[in-house]
């Protein structure tokens, strides 16, 4: 067996074990791990693919029909600062953001974590150590899963060294590595490997059409849609496979026309892995169909981020993923007989990818190493890649061993980096020059100094209050409201009352018939053309009643494209008051990582609900932005 992994026939094989071997090694001594109660590893993002497993099995409530079980796991654990993992349909019931597919995946690991709770005393809840620890741990198996299927594709194309070398390219200097071992609960390196599957069957499948193939296409092509809906793309991998000419394509529709049966079995399994989220959709929307991103700003056709997603020091995919410029350089090189069949499949599925994921308002997606939305990608880029490695292979040696020493070193910066982000050395986001330049080699955690050259880093908590006597900023009026003009467009001439008033004759009366104050509604770049702003809402209101029976809420938010991002809603109820007085309610709200500087900022006070009006007067708002 020693001397198989050792001969020149197998080192491509001997390459795999190891790095199996040694992601392991990465993931089970990764900083997270020393502290005992892990529980941060469905925080966040995670939560909303998670959240299917406890709520169905546990707790028996997949409609979150019980709002105080959902507080008191994120007062127990912490997950994020506001619960944005659901939002309500229309009908107002609740539905997860993100689809069921990773809840699937999650499913076997998640059963043994409860056994284990069971067994060893543990909470119950879905989320305690044994849960988090085996769904975690047991993801890597889909991710080593993923690294032999890879392989498998690349011998299909290349000789064992050439493999060995496109390998270790992915494996280790590419940001796949941080997906892997660190983010493994998150999509992309499980898409990765389903990517790998996909493409090794449809390989397979045109070598030789069987039922069994074409069953783990329709398998493979429903989870990665099932997971990320935007991944519908991979049917063009399968569909444009071996057509390069005319010939190719009459060869492929020939095929296709003969293979009705295959098909239909491809539709099958398509349709019989997403028939779960449908049976979900259709039990809390009412229909089988449902955009739940309908909130999310998850896509805008109108503006590209093309260039800040490549190359911006913030989150640019080649400044920190520079060795996948290979796999683009090796797509010249794809003109063998084998390999010509795949450029068509290659082509459209990476400028379709590349279109939709620039097309992302929220382009940086905050907490990641690099562009983490790529990395599921590298199945498919590894084939040009390993083209650019065997062109280079055939080269004379002193181009052969500068290539070398470029990648070798690429390779140690991309293991170096990883390492300071995994041990928070290099933050998720927000990085600026300075702070690059800073901390390039560093091996001590971030300081105090050294956060003051990122960008400004959000907690995304809509109770942190900013200090108004920080000399780095500067205040101004951005809108004032006393009632008192009722010719203003801005106020309802029904919500006008003169019972009661702070200054002047008027005040506002909130009611049934009344919900909303005047909207404060101003471009962002009318406030300020700094990349944050503290804004300042003031009101004063005149509670009749205890104001716990006021469903009544300070909203801001911003606006994309005529959809909300950054809501926050702050009851009136939170507000210390007395009765049938004025009493002053103030918050503040930290804007957003802009999706574009005139979107508009939008600010009222909304009565939901109750039978008692509510009296409230002088709103105002005040901006505080850095001084030059």
């Amino acid at each position: 067996m020693y001397k198989v992994l050792l001969s020149k026939k197998s080192e491509s094989l001997a390459l795999i074990i190891f790095i199996s071997f040694l992601y392991l090694y990465f993931h089970f001594t990764l900083p997270k791990y020393d502290s005992p109660g892990l529980t941060n590893e469905v925080a966040w993002d995670i939560l909303s693919y998670y959240l299917y497993l406890p709520l169905t099995f546990i707790h028996g409530d997949i409609g979150i029909n019980d709002p105080v079980y959902i507080q008191a796991l994120f007062d127990k654990y912490h997950f994020s600062p506001a619960f944005y993992q659901a939002a309500q349909a229309p009908n107002g019931n609740w539905v997860m953001i993100y689809t069921s597919g990773m809840a699937i995946l999650y499913l076997p690991f998640f059963l043994i974590g409860h056994v284990w709770a069971k067994l060893g005393g543990y909470p119950t809840d879905g989320f305690s150590y044994p849960y988090q620890f085996c769904v975690s741990s047991g993801m890597m198996i889909y991710v080593l899963v993923g690294i032999f299927f890879l392989r498998k594709i690349l011998l299909k194309f290349y000789s064992e060294r050439t493999t060995s070398i496109t390998i270790i390219i992915i494996a280790l200097g590419t940001n796949y590595l941080r997906e892997a071992i660190d983010y493994n609960m998150g999509p992309h390196a499980v898409l990765f490997s389903i990517y790998a599957l996909l493409l090794f069957y449809t390989i397979k499948w045109h070598e030789q059409p069987t039922k069994k193939f074409v069953s783990i296409i329709g398998l493979s092509i429903g989870f990665l849609t099932l997971i990320r809906p935007t991944e519908i793309i991979c049917i063009f991998i399968p569909l444009l496979w071996g057509i390069h000419d005319k010939n190719s394509l009459k060869e492929k529709l020939t095929l296709l026309k003969s293979k009705t049966k295959d098909l239909a079995l491809l539709v099958l399994m398509i349709f019989l892995v997403g028939l779960p989220q449908l049976i979900y959709w259709k039990y809390q929307t009412g229909s089988f169909f449902y955009n739940s991103y309908w909130n999310q700003n998850s896509f805008d056709i109108t503006e590209s981020h093309f260039l800040k997603v490549f190359f911006s020091i913030r989150k640019g995919w080649w400044f920190y993923t520079p060795l996948i410029t290979l796999a683009f350089i090796g797509c010249f090189y794809l003109k063998s007989d084998k390999l010509k069949n795949v450029r068509l499949s290659i082509f459209v599925f990476i400028l379709l990818n590349v279109f939709i994921l620039t097309h992302v308002p929220v382009w940086h997606n905050a907490g990641s190493f690099g562009q983490r939305f790529m990395v599921q990608s590298y199945a498919m880029l590894s084939i040009p890649l390993g083209a650019f490695i065997h062109n280079i292979s055939n080269r004379n040696n002193f181009i052969k061993l500068g290539m070398g020493i470029i990648i070798l070193l690429l390779i140690i910066l991309n293991l170096f980096q990883t390492w300071q982000f995994v041990r928070w050395i290099l933050p998720g986001d927000g990085i600026t020059w300075s702070f690059y330049k800073h901390s390039f080699l560093k091996t001590t955690p971030m300081t105090k100094d050294d956060l003051g050259l990122l960008e400004l880093q959000r907690t995304f908590d809509p109770l942190e209050k900013f200090d108004e006597t920080n000399p780095l900023y500067k205040k101004h009026t951005v809108a004032f409201f006393n009632m008192e003009d009722p010719n203003r467009s801005e106020i309802n001439k029904v919500c006008l009352d003169t019972t009661y008033s702070k200054s002047g004759n008027y005040c506002c009366l909130l009611s049934k018939e009344c919900e909303f104050s005047p909207v404060i509604s101003k471009p962002y770049s009318h406030i300020t053309d700094k990349d944050h702003a503290w804004l300042k809402f003031s009101v004063w209101f005149y509670p009749i009643i205890d104001t716990k029976d006021y469903a009544a809420e300070i909203v801001i938010h911003f606006m994309h494209n005529g959809k909300p991002y950054q809501y926050w809603g702050y009851p009136i109820a939170a507000a210390d008051y007395k009765l049938n007085e004025w009493n002053k309610y103030t918050i503040y709200y930290l804007s957003p990582l802009l999706q574009n500087e005139d979107d508009e900022v939008r600010a009222y006070v909304w009565y939901k609900s109750g039978n008692t009006p509510l009296y409230i007067d002088d709103i105002q708002i005040d901006a505080f932005d850095k001084k030059e």
